[in-house]
């Protein structure tokens, strides 16, 4: 007897956990996912919806020593399994190791048809060059465990789902490193002057003094729950925008968000005497591009109002982001003094604009490739 199919009312997403809906793509019966846009295919349901011939399938060492995920097949319910569907194509999909089932995210199944469309095009949605060396594997936090609980009763904070965390990504680390020494030194010797020399004062700026201190003021911070909180953002959010653009192109990226960000606040406050420090321009930029590489990811929010009681609210990352920078404005807006709105703003537009470019770039083939490769 053959594997009988699950009728599509029964499935729920693998990641967002919602019931999906069937729709015909190509002639072809697929569920999808009404929040994150997902597809699901059953075995031979992609090449056939693809128009294509070519073998979706995975077998032995191909699934067997690919990366598990928490994420569990709509048919099997156990674990699917994250691997390239072609060698080298750098396109990445979940597949369930006893089904043979696959689930494709938004957008990647268009990528997948113009990569098998043209087999000389690989449109890579991770870093071409890989460190050498074996490479950490990212690890799922339990957003409902004690420790996940106690540490947002303490801080307030929102804690992110469905992505795996990169316990020591390179860049971020060092770049909490930095700001944790720079506020520690400061903090033991002449913590008024660190701040001082190295903030970011509008007025000095716009008459041509200490430039330098568009790169130094995002490395000083106001006080440790200054430091922490961006430090949290840039940790949870700065493993994956740093994953997906690599180790250099993403340290470029952040310097550069910060520079904009402190050029945005010059701008709507040039006569201002007060210095100005924190990474939370460059952080929002981080922000700006982790909302449009990865807009369905999810961050839970607990209210606690009664000693441990609380209630718990999940945001998809782009509600999220759209409500802070709604505030952003806003106070920027009512002119709210001791915080520097226009660098948040400013940040979060670059941050966004440059991923947005990444974005359209992995989606347009590179027809000048495959012209050269059909010859």
């Amino acid at each position: 007897m053959g594997r009988q199919r699950i009728r599509p009312s029964e499935r729920l997403c693998p990641k967002c956990r919602v019931r999906m809906r069937l729709v015909q793509l190509e002639g072809v019966q697929v569920d999808l996912c009404p929040n994150c846009m997902g597809m699901w295919f059953d075995t031979g349901e992609l090449s056939r919806a693809t128009g294509l011939k070519f073998r979706d399938t995975a077998r032995g060492a191909a699934i067997v020593h690919a990366k598990r995920t928490v994420h569990r097949c709509p048919s099997c319910a156990i674990p699917l399994r994250e691997r390239e569907i072609d060698r080298g194509c750098g396109i990445f999909i979940d597949q369930c190791p006893q089904c043979s089932g696959l689930f494709l995210d938004r957008d990647e199944f268009s990528r997948a048809k113009d990569y098998f469309r043209h087999r000389a095009v690989a449109v890579r949605p991770r870093p071409a060059a890989e460190p050498s060396g074996p490479r950490e594997q990212p690890v799922e936090i339990d957003p409902d465990s004690f420790g996940a609980k106690l540490f947002q009763y303490v801080s307030g904070l929102p804690l992110e789902l469905g992505v795996r965390q990169t316990l020591v990504p390179p860049v971020v680390t060092t770049l909490i490193v930095i700001n944790l020494a720079v506020l520690i030194i400061a903090l033991a010797t002449q913590y008024r002057s660190w701040i001082e020399f190295l903030g970011l004062v509008p007025a000095d700026v716009t008459s041509g003094r200490r430039l330098y201190t568009f790169l130094t003021s995002m490395f000083m911070h106001a006080g440790a729950f200054h430091l922490l909180g961006n430090m949290y953002f840039l940790y949870i959010s700065g493993d994956n925008v740093e994953e997906r653009f690599g180790w250099w192109k993403f340290l470029a990226f952040y310097l550069l968000c910060g520079v904009v960000a402190d050029l945005s606040h010059v701008a709507g406050n040039p006569a201002s005497r007060m210095p100005s420090v924190g990474a939370s321009g460059a952080i929002s930029g981080v922000m700006g591009a982790y909302v449009i590489l990865f807009p369905y990811v999810r961050f839970r929010v607990r209210w606690f109002y009664f000693l441990w009681c609380h209630f718990t609210v999940d945001f998809p990352c782009y509600l999220y982001m759209g409500l802070w920078l709604a505030m952003q404005l806003i106070f920027a807006a009512l002119q709210v003094p001791c915080v520097a709105w226009w660098a948040h703003i400013g940040g979060f537009a670059c941050g966004a604009a440059i991923a947005g470019y990444v974005r359209l770039r992995e989606r347009v083939p590179d027809t000048t490739t495959t012209r050269r490769a059909q010859r």
